[in-house]
């Protein structure tokens, strides 16, 4: 595995795992402080960069493109994200 393959393997690790911690952080905050929370500037980059890291993702890793169910898992992350 190439060095920038596996640098974005574990890219996209924390950048999960902050999305976990954030989940839990938001939880606690209440609904109108969990909105204005996500929606503020720094947590809007994360997500393009979420989105920007599952997208370079499904073209740098070619089964992902060949096995079906996994890149409709993957652009359903993407939809989602999105929405």
């Amino acid at each position: 595995m190439s060095r920038f393959r596996r640098a974005m393997l574990w890219a996209v690790l924390a950048a999960i795992l902050l999305l976990a911690v954030l989940s839990i952080c938001g939880a606690f905050l209440g609904a109108d402080r969990a909105q204005a929370f996500f929606n503020s500037l720094p947590l809007v980059v994360y997500w393009f960069t979420a989105i920007a890291l599952l997208a370079v993702g499904i073209v740098s890793f070619r089964r992902l493109l060949r096995v079906p169910s996994l890149f409709l898992m993957h652009t359903g992350c993407i939809l989602v994200l999105l929405g």
